[in-house]
């Protein structure tokens, strides 16, 4: 009796600890990460560009670098900016601005200063260059009958400048010939002209 009580026993406790469960281990539950915050494109809109002209007006305009002392004291360096035109010109899906401006020195001929500006990737604007116009173009002087008062344009990836023709005799307040439009374009390293084109004024008829 006795041996089968201790069979009994033993064979009870062998029983019973085949029959508990494993212990599982079990991971604590991770905090699910914030997700990140959008990060805010850059885009020449929102940049200061009245601020960056008044700084850069001499990259602009080389002849203006001195616009502080040649303006004298108590008058602004910059008198006025025109609203800027915007568009992608470069072709990299992101927009350039053109700026047309008036220094303390420009006259009756308007506009002394103009560029072309785009925000880099680092937030830091450049002036995109722009070649000098020739003297002739196509067989013809490209500037005869202007006497300035330029505007910028965009048109796709052209920039445009336009010129009021004069055919001679009119107040410069009221050209009577037209525009004459400048297209350049950007050939990977600056804007070189692609196009000279006179157009016609609105009563001509024709």
């Amino acid at each position: 009796m006795m041996l089968f009580s201790a069979c009994c026993i033993a064979g009870c406790e062998r029983s019973r600890a085949g029959s508990q469960r494993p212990q599982v281990q079990t991971a604590a539950p991770q905090r699910a990460s914030a997700p990140a915050e959008p990060q805010t494109k850059t885009n020449i809109r929102n940049a200061d560009l009245n601020a960056y002209v008044k700084a850069h007006v001499g990259d602009l305009n080389p002849d203006l670098a001195d616009l502080q002392t040649d303006c004298g004291d108590g008058q602004p360096p910059v008198s006025s900016i025109a609203p800027p035109e915007f568009g992608d010109l470069d072709g990299d899906g992101e927009e350039e601005a053109a700026i047309v401006g008036f220094s303390c020195l420009s006259g009756t001929g308007g506009a002394d200063f103009f560029g072309v500006l785009k925000l880099l990737p680092d937030s830091k604007i450049a002036v995109l260059p722009i070649e000098e116009l020739p003297k002739t173009f196509k067989g013809r002087n490209p500037q005869g009958g202007l006497r300035g008062h330029l505007q910028l344009r965009i048109k796709g990836l052209r920039l445009l400048e336009v010129f009021p023709i004069y055919n001679g005799g009119e107040p410069n307040c009221c050209p009577e010939g037209g525009q004459r439009q400048f297209m350049y374009r950007w050939n990977g390293h600056k804007f070189v002209l692609d196009d000279v084109v006179d157009v016609p004024p609105e009563n001509s008829g024709t």
